[in-house]
């Protein structure tokens, strides 16, 4: 009867600790459900760094573009320096200065004769 009774309380012990655990088959099943739904949700996310990715690049590429256009508008120093160049020469320079030089006489002359 002992024995029973000893056999009694290690099936109960044993049958509550084995209704807490799973089989490996039954563990594998859940597992790779749980396992599909992580690969889906890396998928997920992948996509949409990829999206928001694609959206940075259309922006960077947008305003290169921009402003490649408003380059167009724009003169190089090299270009700038020799249509200076071309437009005003150092002669032309000296002659404006003579022209103002004598002005300044001429009135100066002019002054001193009034005054």
């Amino acid at each position: 009867m002992i024995q029973e009774i000893l056999e009694y309380y290690f099936d109960k012990k044993v049958s509550d600790l084995l209704a807490q655990l799973v089989t490996k088959k039954e563990f594998k099943e859940s597992l790779s459900i749980k396992l599909d739904n992580k690969t889906f949700r890396e998928y997920e996310k992948m996509i949409a760094s990829d999206r928001t990715q694609e959206l940075k690049n259309f922006k960077y590429e947008e305003q290169l573009y921009k402003l490649e256009r408003n380059f167009l508008n724009y003169v190089t120093k090299e270009d700038q320096e020799s249509a200076m160049r071309d437009k005003v020469s150092h002669q032309m320079m000296d002659d404006l200065k003579d022209q103002v030089e004598k002005m300044r006489s001429i009135n100066v002359s002019m002054e001193e004769t009034i005054g």
